[in-house]
C-alpha cells in the first residue's frame, strides 16, 4: 500500500475504480444474478450492492499481489456508498 503512496485503502485509486464505481457494481450485480438467481422482494437492493461491493473489496484487497492494510474504513466507506448505487 505504501508503494502507491496511500495509507489506507479508501484513498486508493483502484479501490475507489474497483468497489465504489456505480458501472462496476452494476456488472457485478448481473454475475451476482447470474449465479444466484433473482432476489426477492423483501432484500432490499442496496444490501446487496452493499453485499457486491465488499466482495469486490475482498477480491482486489486478496489479489495474488498481497496487498496489505485492509482497515475498517475501507468496510466502513463500502457501506457508506452502496445506497447511493442505483441500477
Amino acid at each position: 500500500m505504501d508503494e502507491a503512496g496511500v495509507k489506507c485503502i479508501p484513498e486508493h485509486t483502484g479501490f475507489k475504480a474497483n468497489c465504489l464505481h456505480p458501472d462496476v457494481i452494476e456488472v457485478s450485480f448481473y454475475e451476482f444474478l447470474d449465479v444466484n438467481g433473482p432476489i426477492g422482494d423483501e432484500e432490499p437492493i442496496h444490501e446487496v450492492y452493499r453485499y457486491i461491493a465488499y466482495r469486490r473489496l475482498a477480491r482486489w484487497f486478496f489479489a495474488p499481489s498481497e496487498q496489505e492494510g485492509l482497515t475498517t474504513s475501507s468496510v466502513m466507506r463500502c457501506g457508506s456508498h452502496s445506497p447511493e448505487i442505483s441500477v
